[in-house]
This record gives structure tokens, C-alpha cells and sequence, in this order.
């Protein structure tokens, strides 16, 4: 009997508490909120983690990239640095090498100029020497008339000095190829013409020299005439000793007096 009761009482304690766990476990679902709130709190720390773990490698990601970038910058301004130094050397080699052309262009073009200087100078000696070698010789000597204002020909006036006393002298090969020139401006151009002024010095008579002067302007003239240059485009005249250019007294200067003035016009 004592047996059955306790069987009874133990079969109802289990039925009580089974059915105290189904209900309060089963139909309310307390038994798990502890866990339920564990579990919560663990995935909220674990998302939590996540997203510091996440967020620390995006800062860490953004990092890299800023340093890349700043790398990047940093290397394009080196490199832009290096391009315009070596820009600004180029610059600087040409324009030294630019100057140093000028200054080798000038330095030859003074060395030219210097020669050409020295031929001139050297001809105009052997010119010179060769007038005095042809007055010497009683011939008819000439000169480009400095004095003289431009015709506007192409032709220089010229000066053609006359040995003493003489109205017939050879021409000096200079005079020549100078009165050839002439002719042929003469020939070429019908307006063109010669004015020929003949000139002594002052020994003996003012009349005999005046028509000796003309005499020599005449003789000039038949040259060109001669040349082919047509005669009334050639005008002669003298002014005896009326116009010297020197002193009478000396030699030399009575040789400058005793010249013919030939003036191509057009």
C-alpha cells in the first residue's frame, strides 16, 4: 500500500513538473530568454567587433590610399621638377651656344671686314703707286672726284690729272676702262650726258691756260666720241686756272690743279 502511494506521489511529481516545463518552457518560452538575451548580447558584441574590425581596415584601407596618393603627387612634382630643369639647362646651353654663334659670326665678320679693309687699303696703294708710275710716264692719270655729289648713274665723277704742258697724253689703262664705262652709259641711255670741265694751274698766261684747259676737255670728249658715245650728249668746257683745288706753289699741288672734272648725269 505505503509502495503504490509512493509510486502514485512520484508519478504525479514528474507529471507536475513535466507540465510546469512544457508550460512555462514550451508555451511561454522562458526557459531559453537568458540564452535568447546571451546570444543577443553576443552577436551585438560580435557585429560590434565586425564593425570596429571593418571600420579600422577601411581607415586602414583610406590610409594606404591617401599615402599612394601623396606618393604619387610627391613623384609626378619630382618628375616636373627634373623635366623643367632640364628644360631650363637646354635653355640655358642653347642660348650660351646662340651667343657664342654671334660672337664667332662677329668675330668673322670683323676679320672679313678687316681684310677686306687691308685689300682696299692695299689696292688703293697699288693704285696710287701706279698713278705715279703713269703721271711719271707723261700719261693722263684719273681718280673717283669725292667731292663731286651723286649723279644717280651708277657712275662716279671723276678727276683726270694731265701731265705739265701737255694737251695729248696716252690715257693710263685705269682712265681707259673708265671712259669705256662711260660710253656705254651714254649709249644705253638717251637721256644721259657727260659734262667735261677742263682746269691748269697757274703757270704762265691766264689765256694760253684757259684754252690749253678746254683743249684737254675736247680731247676727253673725242675719246668718248671715239667710244661710241654720241657727241651731243658730251659737253666741253674750261675754266683755266680760275678754280684750283691746291696750293700753286708746290709741285703736288699744281699736279691736283691740272685736272679735267668728267660728271656723268642723267
Amino acid at each position: 500500500m505505503k509502495l503504490k502511494s509512493l509510486i502514485v506521489l512520484l508519478l504525479a511529481g514528474i507529471w507536475g513538473v513535466g507540465s510546469w516545463w512544457w508550460y512555462t518552457c514550451k508555451v511561454k518560452g522562458f526557459c531559453g530568454a537568458d540564452h535568447n538575451v546571451t546570444q543577443v548580447a553576443a552577436g551585438t558584441a560580435t557585429g560590434a567587433a565586425a564593425l570596429s574590425g571593418q571600420a579600422a581596415a577601411d581607415k586602414a584601407a583610406a590610409d594606404a590610399k591617401a599615402k599612394a596618393d601623396a606618393d604619387k603627387a610627391a613623384a609626378e612634382a619630382q618628375t616636373k621638377a627634373d623635366a623643367d630643369k632640364a628644360a631650363a639647362e637646354a635653355q640655358a646651353k642653347a642660348d650660351a651656344d646662340k651667343a657664342a654663334a654671334e660672337a664667332q659670326a662677329k668675330l668673322d665678320a670683323d676679320k672679313a671686314s678687316a681684310e677686306a679693309q687691308a685689300k682696299a687699303d692695299a689696292d688703293k696703294a697699288a693704285a696710287e703707286a701706279q698713278a705715279k708710275l703713269d703721271a711719271a710716264a707723261g700719261k693722263i692719270t684719273m681718280e673717283t672726284n669725292e667731292a663731286a655729289p651723286d649723279t644717280g648713274t651708277g657712275i662716279d665723277p671723276a678727276l683726270m690729272y694731265f701731265p705739265t704742258g701737255s694737251a695729248n697724253p696716252q690715257l693710263a689703262d685705269s682712265a681707259k676702262a673708265y671712259f669705256e664705262k662711260v660710253a656705254t652709259f651714254l649709249k644705253d641711255n638717251a637721256s644721259g650726258k657727260v659734262t667735261i670741265v677742263g682746269h691748269t694751274d697757274n703757270q704762265g698766261k691766264a689765256d694760253k691756260n684757259k684754252a690749253l684747259g678746254l683743249k684737254r676737255a675736247e680731247m676727253i670728249k673725242k675719246m668718248l666720241t671715239d667710244m661710241g658715245a654720241p657727241a651731243d650728249r658730251v659737253q666741253a668746257s674750261s675754266e683755266g686756272p680760275d678754280k684750283p683745288v691746291a696750293d700753286n706753289t708746290t709741285a703736288e699741288g699744281r699736279q691736283k690743279n691740272r685736272r679735267v672734272e668728267v660728271t656723268p648725269a642723267k
